[in-house]
């Protein structure tokens, strides 16, 4: 088709539009003028926390072991806290396990 003299090779006789053109075939439209449908993967999926894995626990005591191989002992009583300790330095006797409240 000729538009005032200039051959546009877009439109050709097989019906094909300008790619930059496919807002319902407005011409002066673009694909990415307007709001986007594209959102990025961070709006779908929350940031990755490492919340740990219960590897033991004694009462309300509980052994938490994260991915990077770091283990804590979490909540309890007194007494709860002690039985870990023992069974830790019997079967756990490398390990260094902070104790958190």
């Amino acid at each position: 088709m000729v538009a005032g003299g200039i051959l546009r090779p877009w439109h050709r006789t097989s019906g094909e539009q300008n790619p930059d053109c496919c807002n319902g075939g407005v011409e002066g439209t673009r694909r990415n003028d307007g709001p986007s449908i594209m959102k990025r993967k961070s709006e779908y999926f929350p940031p990755f926390r490492d919340e740990g894995e219960v590897t033991t626990s004694w009462g309300q005591a509980r052994l938490i072991k994260y991915l990077d191989g770091k283990l804590v002992l979490k909540g309890g009583s007194k007494e709860d806290r002690m039985a870990a300790r023992e069974w830790i330095s019997m079967f756990l006797n490398d390990a260094v396990v902070p104790s958190t409240k």
